[in-house]
């Protein structure tokens, strides 16, 4: 899914499209739920380096129900990778991006990784030490995450 491709002009600008040629890559794209968007400054966009990507503003969500990478990491490797970006955070306490086995984030049960503003934490069941497990990050920094299974 690359952000570079993207335009807030596009009649597909809701769905996240995978953009992999690999062959056991069967879904072509993802419908996502927006919440909050004007399509203007948010959405597909540049940052201050000029680079494209996703404007996720305070308030705003997206939600992508049917991509569930996790759902295979027992039986396939994967790789996730993404960079980003928090600026002018007021909850530091609310997830920002994960990729979970349950539809809300759960600090007793959730397994999967979960990015905070300043944070990633990536759980198991047999691992739930929130503080061996967690990276602090800098705020208003490019950081770029990739995470192997």
């Amino acid at each position: 899914m690359n952000t570079a491709l993207r335009s807030n002009g596009s009649a597909d600008r809701t769905e996240f499209i995978n953009n992999s040629d690999a062959p056991t890559v069967s879904v072509a794209s993802y419908v996502a739920n927006w919440t909050g968007f004007a399509w203007s400054n948010d959405g597909w966009n540049t940052d201050r380096e000029g680079n494209k990507c996703l404007v996720v503003s305070a308030g705003s969500s997206v939600k992508v129900p049917d991509l569930k990478p996790l759902i295979t990491a027992n039986t396939q490797s994967f790789t996730l990778e993404f960079k980003y970006r928090c600026a002018n955070i007021a909850d530091y306490d609310t997830p920002i991006l994960s990729f979970m086995d349950t539809e809300t984030y759960n600090e007793n049960t959730s397994n999967g990784v979960i990015l905070f503003p300043t944070k990633i934490l990536v759980l198991s069941t047999t691992n739930r030490l929130v503080t061996q497990q967690s990276v602090n990050l800098d705020e208003d920094e490019m950081t770029h995450i990739t995470i192997v299974f």
